[in-house]
């Protein structure tokens, strides 16, 4: 196998789990600074001349560094893990969220390498490393210009950085501190900036995979995600991905609370604050900052982009208008539609009536994707908003009479801003045609009230130990969409004195379609001798899947009792073809939603 170049390779590092000793490591040089501080005398404040030189140790946004660094990279491993975890070669186990929108097997091990490939590119990294070594250049260019060129020092900058101005220590001495300092400052920079890199590739990749019919080749359909317009969940079938997209706020917010400590740390003395006095009085002197340091800025810069980062994947419903996903020069509603709907799914042709566009635009409409429809991101950007507010506080904080209202008010001003973001969001579609924001129920009476028949017939695949009681429970839902007669099973489609094999292979002939239900055990189960079930050439579920295949049958393996489908490397090779095989799940909390979209299924190939 070809290597994978350096940056590639330091990225899956960064996010790979099991890799303890880089914590040792990253607590280690946290802790240098601090050593070097109380080697050259620096970690205590100092007055000499009449100035005061902030000690190391009075400074809080460095000296825990100790603990700060190995604990943001844990918190991001940890959150990256729940994301998109991309350590292993092959597709993890569960895949991550995104992966799992993909139904086909074979797919879902496409697209995780696809997706791995894509948030591992030397870009990613190289991009990471260019943006933290700028910030550093940014940040320490007024200190540069003390050591080199003698520079006066600002007196608000006066600190354990230029303790040698104080006659302590020697340059060369203080040099050295400040190049562990900023070394350990440089590193919880790239944690940072790669988490943003990190999270704008992986919701980049989300946005590229939407089907869109304009960009996406005949037959190729299965390689991108497509909206799930009968989702029980209302939320286009994304509900896995969901929980990818939280952890992404609830990462910002913790990002949030750690510029919030270095905020609050910088600011020096209170004069560098506005008091209240002089905020109503309008008197603000030259010294009176919003943050005490470019740092500062660049922090409150790097949260908001972040904030634009996350809520990416908001923009799928505009995914048509979006230049970089091949944007569509005319937008009718019924353009827009067929951009997301498959031939499977859109089957009114060239020119649908104004029924039919109606019926599915309330379809549509009654969907809600992330986070307009996930109230848990609603209180996570709300939370989100009032962090950021905070931290462009510029009120004096020594007095809590005056601080707890402030923080009070920011909370407000912060479930206002969540308001506007949600209802533009919701409302984003209405330049297109108002009946993709607003659920009329009214239209979908007609055509949801049409039964649906299953005409073909259908045999049900099972193994005893594993799914009786499923395969049951699933005769009897279907007898309710098709005649019992056109309904085959074992335990009632054969007679006593029946050669069970003649009347399986003889059964499957006249078939339309095979149900495969799949149990937990379904390839696991054994014999009284302990082998395989599914190794025996005269195993009646093999012999059924094998005679299918042959037949070149419609198979729908079909997954009860959190089952997951066998790999290909599990099943004998006469079976192997049926992990290419679009498997649906059927859980015990949803069973009839779950069966009536089987049925959907089922009846469009029949039609």
């Amino acid at each position: 196998m070809k290597e994978r170049p350096i940056l590639s390779r330091l990225t899956l590092a960064f996010v790979d789990q099991s890799r303890y000793w880089d914590y040792i490591v990253l607590c280690i040089l946290g802790g240098l600074p601090s050593l070097a501080a109380m080697v050259v005398g620096a970690q205590s404040t100092i007055e000499v001349g009449g100035r005061v030189y902030t000690g190391w140790f009075d400074k809080y946004n460095f000296w825990p560094m100790v603990v700060v660094l190995p604990l943001v990279l844990w918190i991001l491993r940890g959150a990256f893990g729940r994301i998109a975890r991309i350590t292993p070669a092959t597709i993890p186990d569960p895949p991550p969220p995104l992966v799992m929108l993909f139904r086909l097997n074979p797919t879902q091990q496409d697209v995780y390498i696809l997706m791995r490939d894509w948030i591992s590119a030397p870009k990613v990294m190289g991009t990471v490393l260019a943006v933290s070594l700028a910030i550093q250049v940014a940040d320490l260019r007024e200190l540069v210009t003390i050591y080199l060129f003698d520079a006066p020092a600002r007196l608000s900058e006066l600190d354990w950085s230029v303790m040698y101005l104080a006659g302590v220590m020697s340059k060369g001495a203080n040099a050295i501190l400040c190049l562990c300092a900023y070394i350990v400052q440089f590193l919880i920079t790239t944690i940072g900036i790669f988490g943003v890199v990190f999270l704008s590739a992986h919701n980049l990749f989300f946005l590229n995979r939407i089907y869109q019919r304009s960009r996406v080749k005949p037959g190729e359909e299965c390689n991108y995600i497509t909206l799930e317009l009968d989702d029980v969940n209302r939320c286009f079938g994304f509900r896995t991905a969901n929980d990818a997209f939280n952890t992404q706020v609830i990462a910002l917010s913790i990002a949030g609370v750690v510029i919030l400590m270095s905020r609050f740390a910088n600011v020096g003395s209170v004069n560098e604050m506005i008091s209240l006095e002089q905020l109503l009085q309008g008197s603000w002197s030259k010294q009176i900052v919003l943050f005490p340091d470019i740092g500062q800025v660049l922090l409150a810069i790097g949260w908001f982009l972040t904030l634009f980062i996350i809520s990416s994947p908001a923009l799928v419903k505009l995914a048509p208008r979006l230049p970089f996903l091949g944007a569509v020069s005319e937008l009718s509603i019924d353009s827009y539609l067929r951009e997301f709907l498959t031939d499977e799914q859109w089957r009114y042709g060239d020119e649908p009536s104004e029924k039919q566009i109606n019926y599915m635009a309330a379809k549509f409409a009654r969907n809600d994707f992330w986070p307009t429809g996930d109230n848990r991101a609603s209180q996570l950007f709300f939370y989100s908003f009032w962090v950021f507010l905070i931290i462009l506080y510029p009120i004096r904080t020594d007095d809590m009479l005056i601080l707890l209202p402030s923080l009070a008010g920011l909370g407000v001003i912060a479930y206002g801003l969540r308001t506007i973001l949600l209802k533009f969001l919701n409302g984003s579609l209405s330049y297109v045609d108002e009946r993709l924001t607003t659920p009329r129920p009214d239209l979908l009476m007609e055509e949801e009230d049409k039964p649906i028949r299953i005409h073909g017939k259908v045999f049900i695949s099972y193994r005893r130990d594993d799914s009786l009681a499923y395969a049951r429970l699933l005769r009897q839902s279907l007898s309710q969409y098709m005649d019992e007669s056109q309904l085959f099973m074992d335990l009632t489609g054969i007679h006593d004195g029946d050669d069970f094999v003649d009347t399986i292979e003889s059964a499957i002939k006249e078939c339309d379609s095979i149900i495969a239900v799949i149990g937990p055990s379904w390839s696991s189960c054994t014999d009284g001798d302990g082998r395989r079930r599914l190794d025996k050439d005269d195993d009646f579920v093999r012999l059924e899947i094998a005679a299918a295949l042959s037949e070149e049958r419609l198979i729908v393996p079909v997954l009860v009792g959190n089952a997951v489908m066998p790999k290909a490397e599990e099943l004998p090779a006469d079976i192997a073809p049926l992990w290419r095989r679009h498997a649906r799940d059927l859980s015990d909390s949803r069973w009839e939603y779950d069966v009536s979209e089987l049925v959907k299924a089922l009846d469009r190939q029949d039609t």
